[in-house]
Protein backbone atom coordinates (compact mmCIF):
# COMPACT_ATOMS: atom_id res chain seq x y z
CA UNK A 1 0.00 0.00 0.00
CA UNK A 2 1.47 3.64 -0.91
CA UNK A 3 2.49 5.98 1.07
CA UNK A 4 1.53 9.58 1.12
CA UNK A 5 0.92 13.03 2.10
CA UNK A 6 -2.23 14.74 2.48
CA UNK A 7 -5.35 16.64 4.27
CA UNK A 8 -5.79 15.22 7.61
CA UNK A 9 -8.95 16.24 9.27
CA UNK A 10 -9.30 17.80 11.82
CA UNK A 11 -6.43 20.23 11.99
CA UNK A 12 -6.00 19.61 15.96
CA UNK A 13 -3.35 19.19 17.87
CA UNK A 14 -0.77 21.31 16.02
CA UNK A 15 0.62 21.48 12.32
CA UNK A 16 1.95 18.20 12.86
CA UNK A 17 -1.08 16.81 11.79
CA UNK A 18 -2.27 18.86 8.83
CA UNK A 19 -0.50 17.01 6.18
CA UNK A 20 0.06 13.40 7.72
CA UNK A 21 1.40 10.40 6.16
CA UNK A 22 -1.38 8.43 5.10
CA UNK A 23 -2.01 5.03 3.68
CA UNK A 24 -4.04 4.39 0.65
CA UNK A 25 -7.68 3.96 1.87
CA UNK A 26 -7.28 7.07 4.55
CA UNK A 27 -6.27 9.66 2.24
CA UNK A 28 -8.91 8.48 -0.28
CA UNK A 29 -11.50 8.93 2.37
CA UNK A 30 -10.19 12.35 3.40
CA UNK A 31 -10.22 13.46 -0.48
CA UNK A 32 -14.11 12.44 -0.48
CA UNK A 33 -14.51 14.30 2.27
CA UNK A 34 -13.25 17.37 1.45
CA UNK A 35 -14.82 16.84 -1.51
CA UNK A 36 -18.20 16.36 -0.51
CA UNK A 37 -18.01 19.62 2.02
CA UNK A 38 -16.94 21.92 -0.44
CA UNK A 39 -19.21 24.57 -1.87
CA UNK A 40 -19.19 24.73 -5.70
CA UNK A 41 -17.54 27.68 -6.48
CA UNK A 42 -15.29 27.94 -3.75
CA UNK A 43 -12.46 26.64 -5.94
CA UNK A 44 -11.33 29.04 -8.06
CA UNK A 45 -9.18 26.37 -10.60
CA UNK A 46 -12.62 24.58 -10.86
CA UNK A 47 -15.41 25.74 -9.98
CA UNK A 48 -17.99 23.31 -10.72
CA UNK A 49 -15.82 21.21 -7.87
CA UNK A 50 -17.76 20.46 -4.71
CA UNK A 51 -21.46 19.58 -3.95
CA UNK A 52 -24.14 21.80 -2.44
CA UNK A 53 -24.88 19.60 0.85
CA UNK A 54 -25.17 22.80 3.42
CA UNK A 55 -27.66 24.81 1.27
CA UNK A 56 -30.00 21.66 0.91
CA UNK A 57 -30.16 20.92 4.89
CA UNK A 58 -32.87 23.62 5.09
CA UNK A 59 -34.63 22.61 1.93
CA UNK A 60 -37.85 20.85 1.40
CA UNK A 61 -36.26 17.02 1.59
CA UNK A 62 -39.13 15.61 -0.62
CA UNK A 63 -37.88 12.19 -2.80
CA UNK A 64 -37.24 14.79 -5.94
CA UNK A 65 -34.91 17.05 -3.76
CA UNK A 66 -33.38 14.17 -2.16
CA UNK A 67 -32.68 12.07 -5.55
CA UNK A 68 -31.33 15.70 -7.48
CA UNK A 69 -28.79 15.68 -4.40
CA UNK A 70 -28.17 12.08 -4.48
CA UNK A 71 -27.07 12.43 -8.21
CA UNK A 72 -25.19 15.69 -7.72
CA UNK A 73 -23.26 13.54 -5.33
CA UNK A 74 -23.16 10.69 -7.94
CA UNK A 75 -21.71 12.91 -11.02
CA UNK A 76 -18.99 14.92 -8.36
CA UNK A 77 -17.56 11.54 -7.29
CA UNK A 78 -17.28 9.60 -10.19
CA UNK A 79 -15.88 12.70 -11.64
CA UNK A 80 -13.20 13.84 -9.01
CA UNK A 81 -12.36 10.34 -7.34
CA UNK A 82 -11.83 7.85 -9.72
CA UNK A 83 -10.00 5.88 -7.27
CA UNK A 84 -13.51 4.91 -5.88
CA UNK A 85 -16.68 2.16 -7.13
CA UNK A 86 -19.65 3.51 -5.38
CA UNK A 87 -22.48 1.04 -4.65
CA UNK A 88 -24.60 3.34 -1.91
CA UNK A 89 -25.67 6.69 -1.39
CA UNK A 90 -27.67 7.56 1.41
CA UNK A 91 -29.48 10.73 2.52
CA UNK A 92 -31.51 11.05 5.73
CA UNK A 93 -32.73 13.99 7.84
CA UNK A 94 -32.47 14.40 10.97
CA UNK A 95 -35.17 16.72 12.32
CA UNK A 96 -34.08 17.89 15.59
CA UNK A 97 -31.53 20.61 14.71
CA UNK A 98 -31.98 20.58 11.37
CA UNK A 99 -29.46 18.18 10.44
CA UNK A 100 -28.74 15.79 7.33
CA UNK A 101 -26.93 12.24 7.61
CA UNK A 102 -24.88 11.58 3.87
CA UNK A 103 -23.43 8.44 4.08
CA UNK A 104 -21.65 7.35 0.71
CA UNK A 105 -20.03 3.53 0.89
CA UNK A 106 -18.06 2.30 -2.03
CA UNK A 107 -14.88 0.68 -2.94
CA UNK A 108 -11.46 1.19 -3.78
CA UNK A 109 -10.79 0.66 -7.42
CA UNK A 110 -7.18 -0.85 -7.01
CA UNK A 111 -8.26 -3.21 -4.28
CA UNK A 112 -12.24 -3.90 -4.17
CA UNK A 113 -12.19 -6.15 -1.40
CA UNK A 114 -11.42 -2.72 0.87
CA UNK A 115 -15.08 -0.77 1.58
CA UNK A 116 -14.71 2.99 2.18
CA UNK A 117 -18.27 3.68 4.83
CA UNK A 118 -18.27 7.75 4.76
CA UNK A 119 -20.96 8.91 7.20
CA UNK A 120 -21.32 12.80 6.96
CA UNK A 121 -23.61 14.80 9.64
CA UNK A 122 -24.34 18.17 7.94
CA UNK A 123 -26.22 20.55 10.22
CA UNK A 124 -27.77 23.71 9.79
CA UNK A 125 -27.45 27.06 11.31
CA UNK A 126 -30.44 28.79 12.98
CA UNK A 127 -30.75 32.08 14.72
CA UNK A 128 -27.55 33.83 13.56
CA UNK A 129 -25.02 31.09 13.67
Amino acid sequence: MAMVFGYNPPFFGGPQNVMSRQEDEKIIKNDLLQLLLTVPGERVYDLNFGVNLRSMVFDQMEEGTIDALRQEIYNNVTTYEPRINLSMIDIRMNDPGNAMIVQVVGSLKNDPNTVLNLEIPIEGRSNGR
